[in-house]
């Protein structure tokens, strides 16, 4: 896959309102997730760049490791506003490169005036933070890789 297949495919996935697509063809696979703001590290042959202006991001795979798009994500359950620290003044929870374990506080969702914990459900490295601090995600938006 090259760069401008990329951005065609991110085109159509904007003009058409989608949130997240995810392509295999022979061995590439491509994941576009529209409304993140940044993903912050890649894996093996990964490329990734980011377009802050749409503040689209995209990843491209090669080979078969499946984990890399499908697994070890922590997702939001719920729309609300992410926060990285319990306080504007305290350190994140979490930095890229930190170990966690399963049951660890990662971050906090508020929504209806509830701080929401969301816990690690895997042991591993942070790899990715993908929400920005105060801003609104949706149900279902990957806040995390754990790898």
């Amino acid at each position: 896959m090259d760069i401008d297949f990329i951005e065609k495919v991110a085109k159509i996935v904007k003009d058409n309102g989608l949130t997240v697509i995810d392509l295999k063809l022979q061995d590439s696979k491509l994941h576009i997730e529209r409304n993140h703001p940044s993903v912050i590290s890649a894996k093996g042959d990964a490329v990734i760049f980011e377009n802050s202006k749409t503040a689209e991001s995209y990843v491209e795979t090669s080979g078969s490791d499946e984990t890399d798009l499908t697994d070890n994500r922590i997702k939001s359950p719920m729309v609300g506003v992410f926060y990285s620290s319990p306080s504007p003044e305290s350190q994140p929870y979490v930095k890229v490169g930190d170990v966690v374990k399963a049951g660890d506080v990662l971050c906090i969702v508020e929504a209806m005036k509830l701080m929401n914990e969301i816990v690690s459900t895997y042991d591993g490295e942070v790899k990715s933070i993908c929400a920005a601090d105060g801003e609104v995600v949706e149900y279902g938006q990957t806040l995390f890789t754990i790898g």
